[in-house]
């Protein structure tokens, strides 16, 4: 790679992570460490677990996997009605945006098959 091009480059990354969205991103993140999300995470990864095993023991329509999906389906609610986690789910859909944007900006010529047809 030349040397114009690895500055440029790196004056992209620059102006990514001072970008507002990016910042905000970071900030929400640290949020996520709270022992009250740690704990709401830790349910839902629990019941999951116990979901995935009764459902490959004894199927979808077992009572048992029924009881253990409506309680993974709790656990998942109330961990994204966390405050942090909405807050942060907010931020990351306005990066994800950004990173679409930059994505189709960059490699969308490369998308186009008819363009490179041999």
């Amino acid at each position: 790679m030349n040397e114009k091009t690895l500055k440029s480059l790196n004056e992209f990354l620059i102006a990514l992570n001072n970008d507002e969205r990016i910042i905000e991103l970071k900030k929400k993140e640290e949020n996520l460490s709270s022992k009250e999300v740690e704990e709401l995470s830790r349910k839902m990864n629990l019941a999951s677990s116990l979901y995935e095993e009764d459902l490959s023991r004894y199927g979808f329509s077992s009572p048992l996997s029924i009881e253990n999906r409506k309680k993974l389906h709790k656990a998942k609610l109330e961990l994204d009605n966390n405050e942090n986690v909405k807050e942060y789910m907010q931020s990351y859909l306005k990066v994800k945006e950004l990173y679409s944007k930059i994505d189709e900006i960059i490699f969308s010529s490369f998308r186009n098959k008819d363009k490179y047809k041999c």
